[in-house]
């Protein structure tokens, strides 16, 4: 396997899924999603509000997917605040427009409507958290705000630029500093209304234990990061000795001084290059065994020798060195704590969802299910890559 796929995630304990504090980044993440696609929709420019006959068919934009009625049609109404077919529409195809290559095309149809009832959904939730935060006049400053753009940017692949995501955007830049704005503002609802929820007792925490059991023993795990110069079999043997010189150049140039996620940047083919090579923590199993033989025996912060995989050359530097042993224990009361946390925010979600008004449109079955809560919710989708 490819080293920056198997990294491990961190300790969650059994049981546990990605919490709701977790998901809520989605409404920041939205942003993201949307920019990713934006190299594909930069050219078409998708209004605000479409305005056609009722007979006419909603074409989606990015993935150029109809689906009948009309772009006005209401699919869902929160406490007055309406999602329109044409809306849901351009949603859903954005976010099916990068694996829309890999849907049979007599599947498309069927996938534009599951989409659509999944972003539905997803508006219930928003704007249940929305007009929450509303009414407790909770706001993001523009300090709040700029650092969470500059969150993002560092996220984004080399040579994208958050001012060219906001330029770029088919929602348009105020739109996406929005949902900025509105991701700040739910962090900062969930917070305060779950302040007191996540109190965990001692004995709680060791009732955990003991159940648990050997599930808690953790392996021998490294924190690395490193620099692929990658190679290819039909590379032949000069190519490779060339390659083999420039990752030696390269250490070199670690070890006098230059710093070693700049260097990742420039230099690595590996995708982990967008995190200065971090390929985060992982234990010996996780890797290919030329690259764990050398990370578990490198010192911690030293530049390991060059090695050699099916992949290319490395360079390693681990970071942290962890021996196997149980989860410390506070690490076991975070992760109690966000999972008290994470119930008491989905009893108080669904909460504000009966004592909602929540009207669903009827002029197609493509609402089917959307008066449950998809797998997961609330709210939606997933956490981003670490």
């Amino acid at each position: 396997m490819y080293p920056a796929s198997r990294v491990r995630p961190d300790f969650e304990p059994p049981g546990m899924g990605g919490t709701i504090m977790k998901k809520t980044s989605w409404f920041v993440l939205l942003a993201i999603c949307v920019a990713a696609c934006s190299r594909q929709a930069a050219s078409e420019k998708q209004p605000q509000k479409q305005k056609t006959v009722a007979s006419a068919p909603v074409r989606s934009p990015v993935t150029g997917l109809s689906s009948a009625g009309s772009p006005d049609d209401i699919l869902v109404t929160v406490n007055g605040d309406s999602l329109t077919r044409g809306e849901a529409d351009a949603e859903a195809g954005y976010r099916l427009a990068p694996m829309l290559n890999q849907i049979p095309p007599d599947q498309q149809e069927n996938a534009l409507a599951s989409a659509r009832r999944e972003v539905t959904e997803q508006f219930i939730y928003k704007t249940l958290v929305r007009q929450e935060a509303d009414r407790r006049k909770i706001e993001a400053s523009k300090e709040e705000e700029e650092k969470a753009l500059a969150d993002i940017a560092a996220r984004l692949p080399e040579g994208v630029t958050i001012e060219d995501v906001l330029k770029n955007s088919p929602i348009g830049e105020e739109q996406m500093r929005e949902q900025v704005r509105l991701g700040i503002r739910v962090r900062k609802l969930f917070d305060e209304v779950s302040a007191d929820a996540g109190n965990v007792t001692e004995s709680e925490i060791d009732d955990f234990i003991a159940a648990q059991g050997d599930k808690l023993n953790m392996p021998e795990t490294v924190r690395a990061r490193h620099i692929l110069i990658a190679t290819s079999p039909e590379d032949d043997d000069a190519t490779r000795e060339a390659k083999k010189k420039k990752a030696e150049e390269t250490r070199q140039k670690l070890l006098d001084g230059a710093d070693f996620a700049q260097l990742a940047a420039e230099c690595s083919d590996c995708p982990s290059k967008q995190r200065g090579g971090d390929l985060g923590t992982f234990s010996k199993d996780k890797m290919v065994k030329p690259f764990s033989d050398a990370a578990f025996a490198q010192k911690v912060n030293e530049i390991g020798p060059v090695v050699e995989t099916s992949f290319g050359y490395h360079i390693i530097q681990v970071t942290e060195h962890h021996e196997a042993g149980p989860v410390p224990r506070e690490k076991i009361a975070e992760a109690l704590k966000a999972q008290k946390k994470d119930r008491f925010l989905r009893e108080w979600l669904e909460g504000l969802k009966s004592k909602a008004k929540i009207e669903y449109g009827t002029s197609e079955s493509d609402q089917e299910g959307a008066s449950q809560p998809s797998a997961g919710a609330p709210p939606p989708p997933e956490k981003p890559e670490k």
